[in-house]
């Protein structure tokens, strides 16, 4: 499924909303368009109650499930719903220098595994 945008503007911040409803292993490529830095990530694996999921990140414009190693990922237990706040150098958010991809899977690393039973949603805070 492809990602929604959003946006919040006001004098200081200007910051994008990014959700992918249905994160799966067809990794969605440079969800910003370049350069962003991720503040936040929101996770829901409460459709998958029995089993984890893996959600993955890569600096990249185009990340190739299978065969370009994820720049971070992250185990989420079954049922849960988790929030992952990013500092970097003492600066809010981690920064995605080429640009971000996000997937997931039922495996780890490099690994493609199989998609998520149900729908993993991610929501993400990004500059």
């Amino acid at each position: 499924m492809a990602v929604t945008t959003g946006w919040f503007l006001n004098d200081v911040l200007q910051l994008a909303f990014v959700v992918d409803l249905d994160a799966d292993t067809v990794i969605e490529q440079n969800v910003r368009g370049g350069p962003t830095r991720l503040l936040q990530l929101f996770v829901d694996n409460s459709g998958n109650a029995g089993a984890s999921t893996f959600v993955k990140l890569w600096d990249s414009v185009a990340a190739t499930a299978g065969t370009t190693d994820p720049d971070y990922q992250f185990e989420i237990a079954g049922g849960a719903r988790i929030t992952l706040g990013f500092r970097e150098d003492d600066v809010d958010g981690q920064r995605f220098l080429r640009g971000l991809c996000v997937g997931a899977s039922t495996l780890g690393g490099t690994q493609t595994g199989s998609d998520p039973a149900a729908n993993v949603i991610l929501r993400m805070v990004c500059t």
